[in-house]
């Protein structure tokens, strides 16, 4: 935590996206490395961030061939 917000790193394989989800909040970097600085409570920013992530992983499931468990 900055005084600017929550500094996020992400980092990824097998098909999701760490640039899409950082992009998502005005960040950036490469599919498998990213970042952003989130807004908000700290808590705030971990529940937006994993809402995104798991939208990301739930759009790579079907490109990698991979049945969701639902």
């Amino acid at each position: 935590v900055t005084p600017l917000g929550v500094r996020v790193g992400i980092r990824s394989r097998d098909g999701a996206r760490s640039n899409v989800i950082a992009e998502g909040f005005g960040g950036g970097g490469h599919q498998a490395a990213a970042g952003f600085t989130g807004t908000g409570t700290l808590e705030e920013v971990v529940a937006r961030t994993l809402a995104a992530v798991i939208r990301e992983l739930q759009d790579a499931a079907p490109a990698a061939g991979v049945r969701s468990a639902r």
